[in-house]
Protein backbone atom coordinates (compact mmCIF):
# COMPACT_ATOMS: atom_id res chain seq x y z
CA UNK A 1 0.00 0.00 0.00
CA UNK A 2 0.96 3.51 -0.86
CA UNK A 3 1.36 6.46 1.53
CA UNK A 4 -1.62 8.94 0.82
CA UNK A 5 1.08 11.47 2.55
CA UNK A 6 2.97 10.99 -0.94
CA UNK A 7 0.58 12.81 -3.22
CA UNK A 8 -0.02 16.20 -0.70
CA UNK A 9 2.12 19.19 -1.85
CA UNK A 10 3.76 21.26 0.64
CA UNK A 11 2.47 24.46 0.70
CA UNK A 12 5.39 27.52 -0.25
CA UNK A 13 5.84 29.44 2.47
CA UNK A 14 3.87 32.58 2.32
CA UNK A 15 0.93 30.76 0.83
CA UNK A 16 -2.52 29.87 2.08
CA UNK A 17 -4.67 26.66 0.85
CA UNK A 18 -8.52 27.70 -0.28
CA UNK A 19 -10.57 25.38 -1.45
CA UNK A 20 -12.37 26.82 -5.00
CA UNK A 21 -16.64 27.46 -4.15
CA UNK A 22 -18.40 28.75 -7.08
CA UNK A 23 -20.37 29.94 -4.68
CA UNK A 24 -18.14 32.12 -3.45
CA UNK A 25 -18.01 33.97 -6.81
CA UNK A 26 -20.80 35.88 -5.76
CA UNK A 27 -18.72 37.28 -2.99
CA UNK A 28 -15.93 38.09 -5.45
CA UNK A 29 -18.33 39.74 -7.52
CA UNK A 30 -19.79 42.18 -4.07
CA UNK A 31 -16.57 43.42 -3.92
CA UNK A 32 -16.15 44.92 -7.88
CA UNK A 33 -17.24 48.45 -9.03
CA UNK A 34 -21.31 49.17 -8.38
CA UNK A 35 -23.52 49.15 -11.55
CA UNK A 36 -24.52 53.25 -11.71
CA UNK A 37 -21.54 54.26 -10.84
CA UNK A 38 -18.97 55.95 -12.98
CA UNK A 39 -16.18 53.89 -14.68
CA UNK A 40 -12.56 54.83 -13.51
CA UNK A 41 -10.83 56.15 -16.46
CA UNK A 42 -7.63 54.53 -17.77
CA UNK A 43 -4.94 54.61 -20.31
CA UNK A 44 -3.38 51.47 -21.63
CA UNK A 45 -1.45 50.93 -24.75
CA UNK A 46 -2.02 48.40 -27.35
CA UNK A 47 0.82 46.38 -28.67
CA UNK A 48 1.05 48.71 -31.47
CA UNK A 49 2.34 51.31 -29.10
CA UNK A 50 -1.44 53.38 -29.35
CA UNK A 51 -2.68 54.62 -26.01
CA UNK A 52 -6.20 54.10 -25.39
CA UNK A 53 -7.93 55.70 -22.63
CA UNK A 54 -11.88 54.95 -21.72
CA UNK A 55 -12.63 58.96 -22.17
CA UNK A 56 -11.47 58.23 -25.94
CA UNK A 57 -14.57 55.75 -26.26
CA UNK A 58 -17.34 57.71 -24.92
CA UNK A 59 -20.14 57.51 -27.46
CA UNK A 60 -19.75 53.21 -27.44
CA UNK A 61 -20.66 50.46 -25.23
CA UNK A 62 -17.03 49.56 -23.87
CA UNK A 63 -16.55 45.81 -22.46
CA UNK A 64 -13.24 44.93 -20.67
CA UNK A 65 -12.07 41.56 -20.34
CA UNK A 66 -9.41 41.54 -17.63
CA UNK A 67 -7.52 38.24 -18.39
CA UNK A 68 -3.95 37.00 -18.52
CA UNK A 69 -2.00 34.18 -20.72
CA UNK A 70 -1.69 32.07 -17.64
CA UNK A 71 -5.39 32.05 -16.18
CA UNK A 72 -7.27 28.55 -17.38
CA UNK A 73 -10.93 30.18 -17.08
CA UNK A 74 -9.87 33.44 -19.01
CA UNK A 75 -8.33 31.10 -21.79
CA UNK A 76 -12.35 29.59 -21.76
CA UNK A 77 -14.05 32.94 -21.88
CA UNK A 78 -11.82 34.16 -24.94
CA UNK A 79 -14.12 32.34 -28.12
CA UNK A 80 -16.74 33.61 -26.54
CA UNK A 81 -15.32 37.64 -26.01
CA UNK A 82 -14.67 37.00 -29.84
CA UNK A 83 -18.10 36.22 -30.83
CA UNK A 84 -19.32 39.21 -28.91
CA UNK A 85 -16.98 41.35 -30.75
CA UNK A 86 -17.71 39.48 -33.84
CA UNK A 87 -21.09 39.76 -33.49
CA UNK A 88 -21.29 43.84 -32.45
CA UNK A 89 -18.80 44.52 -35.61
CA UNK A 90 -19.76 48.07 -36.80
CA UNK A 91 -22.09 48.77 -34.09
CA UNK A 92 -20.78 51.63 -31.58
CA UNK A 93 -19.50 48.43 -29.17
CA UNK A 94 -15.71 48.24 -28.41
CA UNK A 95 -14.64 45.05 -27.04
CA UNK A 96 -11.29 44.92 -25.17
CA UNK A 97 -8.91 42.29 -23.29
CA UNK A 98 -7.20 44.06 -20.86
CA UNK A 99 -3.83 42.09 -20.08
CA UNK A 100 -3.48 41.85 -16.73
CA UNK A 101 -1.06 40.28 -13.81
CA UNK A 102 0.63 38.68 -16.58
CA UNK A 103 4.72 36.95 -15.88
CA UNK A 104 7.53 38.68 -17.13
CA UNK A 105 8.10 36.79 -20.03
CA UNK A 106 4.42 36.13 -20.92
CA UNK A 107 3.27 37.58 -25.01
CA UNK A 108 -0.21 38.70 -24.70
CA UNK A 109 -0.38 39.65 -27.54
CA UNK A 110 1.24 36.23 -29.60
CA UNK A 111 -1.34 34.51 -27.36
CA UNK A 112 -3.98 36.34 -29.14
CA UNK A 113 -2.45 35.92 -32.37
CA UNK A 114 -2.13 32.27 -31.96
CA UNK A 115 -5.37 31.75 -31.13
CA UNK A 116 -6.51 34.22 -34.08
CA UNK A 117 -8.39 36.43 -31.46
CA UNK A 118 -8.92 40.35 -33.25
CA UNK A 119 -10.70 42.03 -30.52
CA UNK A 120 -8.94 44.66 -28.74
CA UNK A 121 -5.88 44.37 -26.67
CA UNK A 122 -4.53 46.30 -23.69
CA UNK A 123 -1.22 45.60 -22.42
CA UNK A 124 0.16 46.52 -18.59
CA UNK A 125 -4.01 46.30 -17.26
CA UNK A 126 -2.40 46.01 -13.67
CA UNK A 127 -3.25 49.84 -12.63
CA UNK A 128 -6.63 49.18 -14.08
CA UNK A 129 -7.40 46.80 -12.32
CA UNK A 130 -7.12 48.16 -9.33
CA UNK A 131 -8.65 50.96 -10.03
CA UNK A 132 -11.93 48.59 -10.96
CA UNK A 133 -11.29 46.47 -7.81
CA UNK A 134 -10.37 43.01 -9.12
CA UNK A 135 -10.07 40.03 -7.03
CA UNK A 136 -9.75 37.19 -10.09
CA UNK A 137 -9.22 36.85 -13.28
CA UNK A 138 -11.23 37.04 -15.70
CA UNK A 139 -13.54 39.98 -14.39
CA UNK A 140 -15.35 41.92 -17.16
CA UNK A 141 -17.33 45.02 -17.21
CA UNK A 142 -19.52 46.62 -19.27
CA UNK A 143 -19.40 50.34 -19.55
CA UNK A 144 -22.62 52.87 -21.17
CA UNK A 145 -21.52 55.25 -23.73
CA UNK A 146 -21.81 57.91 -21.14
CA UNK A 147 -18.65 56.71 -18.86
CA UNK A 148 -21.49 54.36 -16.28
CA UNK A 149 -20.81 50.91 -15.10
CA UNK A 150 -23.91 48.39 -16.80
CA UNK A 151 -22.45 45.30 -15.34
CA UNK A 152 -19.68 44.03 -13.64
CA UNK A 153 -18.86 40.10 -13.19
CA UNK A 154 -16.19 38.16 -12.04
CA UNK A 155 -15.49 34.69 -12.76
CA UNK A 156 -16.23 32.72 -16.24
CA UNK A 157 -19.20 30.10 -16.36
CA UNK A 158 -20.53 29.27 -19.81
CA UNK A 159 -23.42 31.88 -19.90
CA UNK A 160 -21.10 34.46 -19.37
CA UNK A 161 -21.44 35.73 -23.41
CA UNK A 162 -25.15 35.43 -23.65
CA UNK A 163 -25.68 37.34 -20.33
CA UNK A 164 -22.85 40.28 -21.85
CA UNK A 165 -24.47 40.13 -25.16
CA UNK A 166 -28.31 40.60 -23.47
CA UNK A 167 -26.89 43.39 -21.43
CA UNK A 168 -25.12 45.21 -24.35
CA UNK A 169 -28.40 44.53 -26.51
CA UNK A 170 -30.26 46.70 -23.38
Amino acid sequence: TMDIGTFRLELPEGYEERLFDPDALGDIADKLLPVGGSAPDFSLETPEGKVITLKDLRGNVVVLDFWATWCGPCKLAMPGVQRLSDKFQGKPVKVFGISTWERKDADPAAFMKSGNYTYGLLLKGNDAAEAYKLEGLPTFYIIDPNGRILYASAGFLPDKEQEISEVINK
